[in-house]
């Protein structure tokens, strides 16, 4: 079975801090996002997601589970939904199109359907944000440079 760690949520961490923290360690991680199959699907999502949090203009984090009920009621407007599902559909797009060049990119990360079976007692919203927020910015590393067209957000409403 994998050992699991936690990290510290730096305030604001640039990649630098990051990487020197959390980089060399996740190569001993796995996450609980898998509970949301199919297992490819949802960790592409929560890197991708975090990454382009970090690397650009804020982008709506979609997190696990993606009940669309839910979601829709995050926004007020109907333009507002309207914005969230041209978002989607261009975040799928983007997917399609780099997904899996995406995970080339990231060949410390081992992913298996056994490393994350039943894996349900890493609850902390922490530990998975720590998760995927260094695996993105081992990402951006690799990305800089790169010119893809990645699509904005809609613009989301403080609760």
């Amino acid at each position: 079975m994998p050992q699991f760690h936690q990290v510290e949520i730096l305030p604001d961490p640039t990649a630098a801090e990051w990487a020197e923290r959390v980089i060399p360690r996740l190569s001993e991680w796995t996450t609980d996002y898998a509970a949301c199959a199919p297992l490819g699907w949802r960790i592409y999502e929560a890197v991708l997601d975090e990454a382009l949090r970090v690397a650009g203009p804020p982008v709506l984090l979609l997190q696990a589970p993606r009940n669309p009920e839910v979601m829709t009621q995050a926004f007020d407007t109907a333009e507002e939904r309207a914005a969230l599902k041209q978002y989607r559909e261009d975040r799928a797009e983007f997917m399609r199109q780099h997904g899996s060049t995406l995970l080339d990119l990231i060949p410390e990360i081992e992913v298996s359907s056994a490393d994350f079976k039943d894996q349900a007692h890493i609850q902390d919203p922490d530990a998975r944000h720590a998760f995927t927020a260094a695996l993105s910015r081992h990402l951006i590393e690799h990305l800089q440079g790169r010119s893809w067209d990645v699509p904005d957000p809609p613009p989301r409403r403080n609760p």
